[in-house]
């Protein structure tokens, strides 16, 4: 909710001046936005590994017939495919023997259904959709629906390090979160509304507090994300070039070089 009174704490008052009235921020995403940008693409996109190579074969196999290269890969094919659909590579290859245009029309058919899978928006649509094509893609002795909830569930629990699941945001959104910890931005304290009659002329206002559990755990993510991030082999240069320059001050020789003749 937005805050009502005048001014924040006196605490985050210095907070600001000390970080120059610049607060740095981490974007939400609602769950279900999370799980079609991130997860289901990352799941198509293995379902679609074993149909693309099936069908690359039957078209490489038809271009041959028509005396034409026959070098195409997966990953080609797919890119052919978003560009013209199953019809145009079907009339790029008519010259083919029938046969093997039945073979390639029907090889890209799972295909095409993954393919157009991850242009779903309406994750509801996007997952049924889903549980579809994993029964006709990778039939098994279990429920495909079964599959695909636990998978998600699983993903959700153990999400990557760079991802902070939140149940809620405020007593007004509580449908599932996700923070995304790599991609820190900046907003200036004057687009933050601290006071309601900021609230037209705002861009940014707060609606809730983290509890101070997820608060340090989240923090604790942040720092771990960072720590990853190598430095720069010039870093490393730099460094033995002051321990060098040390060295020859006091007059010793450098491991490297040889002895004084």
């Amino acid at each position: 909710m937005p805050r009502q009174t005048s001014q924040l704490p006196d605490g985050e008052t210095r907070g600001l001046t000390k970080h120059r009235g610049i607060l740095s921020y981490v974007p939400i995403l609602s769950l279900d936005r999370f799980l079609i940008d991130h997860w289901l693409p990352e799941q198509i996109d293995r379902r679609l590994r074993e149909p693309l190579s099936i069908a690359a074969s039957h078209v490489r196999q038809a271009l041959a017939e028509t005396g034409r290269p026959a070098e195409i890969s997966e990953r080609g094919l797919q890119d052919w495919l978003v560009r013209d659909g199953a019809e145009g590579i079907l009339r790029e290859l008519h010259m083919a023997p029938p046969d093997r245009l039945q073979n390639v029309q029907k090889s890209l058919g799972p295909c095409v259904r993954l393919v157009n899978a991850k242009a779903i928006r309406d994750l509801p649509q996007a997952i049924n959709e889903f549980i579809q094509l994993t029964a006709t893609t990778t039939p098994t002795g279990t429920d495909p629906a079964v599959r695909v909830w636990n998978q998600l569930e699983g993903y959700v629990q153990r999400l990557p390090g760079d991802c902070f699941f939140l149940s809620a945001l405020s007593q007004f959104y509580v449908d599932g979160y996700v923070a995304y910890l790599r991609r820190v931005q900046e907003i200036q304290a004057t687009q933050f509304a601290v006071a309601a009659l900021d609230l037209p002329t705002a861009d940014a206002v707060r609606i809730s507090r983290l509890k101070p559990t997820y608060k340090y755990r989240l923090t604790q993510q942040l720092a771990a994300v960072f720590a990853d991030i190598g430095l720069p082999t010039e870093y490393t240069a730099a460094c033995r070039d002051a321990i060098a320059a040390l060295r020859a001050q006091t007059g010793h020789k450098d491991r490297n070089e040889g002895p004084t003749p």
